[in-house]
Formats: structure tokens, C-alpha cells, sequence
């Protein structure tokens, strides 16, 4: 663990309530040992300067109390602030916006809040059979026609040898898991999605096919090109890494490539076809491909349990709460056109992390059976 993921994870324990004497002196040190930083905060999560001011430092109060915030400057539609390192902390030292809205009051939250998702999954095999995994774990291994579990704990045979051996793995709403296939090579697969793939891969091409979402990071085998088929396209890889978002809800399918080359092919009369290189990404409308550059993060950050959130529409918000929520999102009134950004921790309450939206304004209700209400003028 790094320094930064150390003290980030600190902070959170103090903003939660759980830390321990010893690690308040921890941080209470590193603090002190730090000069002041700065931090860029979208203007869409800021009520007021004077009541950012007031939030953040009616939270940091045994570092902070003695500090007093330098001078702001508005920047187009965005505020610049300039805080001490550990009020920093507190909104991500990585960057973009943390969660210390999440220690509010316990008057403040909803009789219904919701927990975040976890390690969920069923695999179904060829044959019929179903097996659900352990949220204790996060990934099964595939090899020698035997899965096992990440730390070695044996699940199951397959039984089933070659490609007419096919797994299917899905995960629910609320749900995430990985999975390393017989050739080597890792998926991890989002909420709400589904991979089919063989017990073992043993034609020219090693075929797998995707719905929802999944990251994958392929073994390399020049011999053996690596297909995914999904929503309309193909993508063929040799060895590399990319995401891939296809939900049907998200209007087409996404491809970001985060290290090594693609070709992508969409199935359809013209057979259009593009190459990928790192921090591109294709969009996939009316059988035809967008590319534009990106900042990969963005798309890959739900691996490392972050939402990560760039001039984001609140529909598009609520999509992915909803997806790892598990949750009915309704809408009440006329919402507000407006984009959200932000890196989010994805391990935190429906209700503290809908408090950040609340801080720009979005009025919302967690009712009972799992429904979000938000609530426009």
C-alpha cells in the first residue's frame, strides 16, 4: 500500500468514526509534516465558497482548526481552492472530489439508506448447472478444468473439455467479480453484465462474448488472436488492456484501449473496421465507429473501486448508482441539465455518496424497496 492510499484510507476512518488513537497520531503527524497543497474542485459541486468553507473545515477540526483557507479565484466554470494538505486529503489526494460528505449526522440519513455493492456472481455451466460464488471472494481462476477460487480453494470441476465446454458468469445489480481464463488472461466484470467463455480455449481464435461491462487484461499469444464479441462489434486483440462498456441503457458500445493495439469491427453490411492505440476510444452508433482521446481513468477507475465522473449528465449518474446500488431510480420535476465530475469511492453508503450531489443542489429521497427519488424544481 502506498503512502497516499495509507493516509486516504486513514482519513475515511476519521471521517467515519472508526480510528483508532494510535492512527490519529499517524495522521496527525503526516499532517504536520506537509505544506499546503492545492486541489481543483469542479463549480458543480459548490453551493457557495462560504459553504464549502464551512463543510470541509467542521470536518478536518483537530488538524485544521488552526489554519485558515488562502485566498479563492473563479476560473470559467470551475473554482480553484487552495487548502492544507489534509483538507486535500479529504477530497482525494489522487484527485478530483472524496467523499467527506459521508460523515454526516445520523439525524441526516435515511431509515432506508443502502449498503454499496460487493463480491457477487453466479457461473452457469453448458450443462445446466448454476453455482454461486462466495462474496468472501473476488475472483475464481480457471486451469486444468478445474476453477478455483483466487486463494486457491478448489469450486469445482467443469467436467467439460474444449470449446463446447461454455461458462457463462453473470453478476447482478450490485454485484462484481473477476475472472482469470484458461489462457491466462483477467476480466474483471461490473454490475449487472455477462461473460461467456470456454473451460478452455482450444480453436485458432480465443472467443469470448460480453454483456454489460468488463475490463480485460490479455495474455499474449500471437498464434491465438483474442476476440470479444459484443453489442454489434468484434474486437480482436493479441495481448493488451481495455475496457469495454456495452450496456444496452448507455447508447452503443465503448471501447477504451489502455495499453497495447486493437481492431475493432462492427458486424453489419459495411464491415466497419478501426485500430486502437492507447487513450482512444470508439464509440459504436448505427454500425459505424467514433474515436476520440480520452483520459483512461475515467473508464477504468470501477476496478480500482472508484466512480469516476467527467461533465457527467445526471442520468448517466444515476445509471451507474443504480447498477451498483441495486436501486429504482425515479425522477420528480424538471432536472437540471447540469455536469458532474468527480472520483467517488464506490465502498460507501447510497446516502453519503448521494450527498455530494446534494451539495450542488440535487434535492433527493431513499424510500422504502430500495427506490431513489431525486427531486428536480
Amino acid at each position: 500500500m502506498s503512502e497516499k492510499e495509507r493516509y486516504e484510507k486513514l482519513a475515511l476512518k476519521w471521517l467515519d468514526g472508526t480510528i483508532s488513537a494510535d492512527e490519529k497520531d499517524e495522521f496527525a503527524a503526516w499532517y504536520n509534516s506537509h505544506d499546503d497543497s492545492e486541489s481543483i474542485l469542479p463549480a458543480s459541486f459548490v453551493e457557495s465558497e462560504q459553504a464549502l468553507e464551512a463543510r470541509i473545515y467542521a470536518r478536518v477540526k483537530y488538524s485544521v482548526a488552526h489554519a485558515e483557507p488562502i485566498a479563492t479565484t473563479r476560473k470559467s466554470k470551475k473554482l480553484k481552492w487552495v487548502f492544507p494538505a489534509a483538507a486535500v486529503l479529504l477530497m482525494g489526494l489522487s484527485m478530483g472530489l472524496y467523499v467527506w460528505l459521508s460523515s454526516v449526522d445520523n439525524a441526516e440519513r435515511s431509515p432506508y439508506d443502502i449498503a454499496p455493492g460487493s463480491n457477487k456472481a453466479m457461473l452457469t455451466f453448458s450443462d445446466g448447472r448454476s453455482v454461486e460464488l462466495s462474496e468472501a471472494q473476488n475472483g475464481i481462476v480457471i486451469a486444468d478444468g478445474e476453477i478455483r477460487y483466487q486463494d486457491g480453494e478448489q469450486l469445482v470441476n467443469s467436467q467439460q473439455d474444449g470449446e463446447k465446454g461454455l461458462i457463462t458468469m453473470r453478476t447482478p445489480k450490485g454485484g462484481m467479480y473477476r475472472v482469470t481464463l484458461s489462457d491466462g488472461s483477467i476480466v474483471w466484470l461490473n454490475s449487472a453484465s455477462s461473460l461467456r467463455y470456454p473451460a478452455r480455449f482450444t480453436s485458432a481464435k480465443r472467443v469470448v462474448e460480453l454483456e454489460g461491462e468488463g475490463y480485460f487484461d490479455v495474455s499474449r499469444n500471437e498464434e491465438h488472436p483474442f476476440v470479444v464479441k459484443c453489442d454489434g462489434q468484434e474486437i480482436e486483440v493479441l495481448g493488451t488492456a481495455f475496457n469495454v462498456n456495452a450496456y444496452a441503457d448507455e447508447g452503443g458500445a465503448r471501447t477504451t484501449l489502455v495499453e497495447g493495439k486493437v481492431r475493432l469491427t462492427a458486424r453489419g453490411p459495411n464491415l466497419a473496421s478501426r485500430i486502437l492505440h492507447p487513450g482512444q476510444q470508439a464509440s459504436l452508433q448505427d454500425a459505424d465507429f467514433t474515436v476520440v482521446d480520452v483520459n483512461t481513468d475515467e473508464f477504468t477507475a470501477w476496478t480500482e473501486g472508484y466512480f469516476h465522473f467527467n461533465d457527467t449528465d445526471m442520468h448517466t449518474v444515476m445509471k451507474r448508482f443504480a447498477r451498483w446500488y441495486d436501486i429504482e431510480v425515479t425522477y420528480e420535476g424538471a432536472i437540471e441539465n447540469a455536469a458532474y465530475g468527480g472520483r467517488i469511492p464506490m465502498n460507501m453508503p447510497l446516502g453519503s455518496v448521494l450527498n455530494v450531489l446534494k451539495m450542488a443542489g440535487v434535492e433527493y429521497e431513499i424510500k422504502e424497496d430500495r427506490q431513489l427519488v431525486v427531486k428536480g424544481k
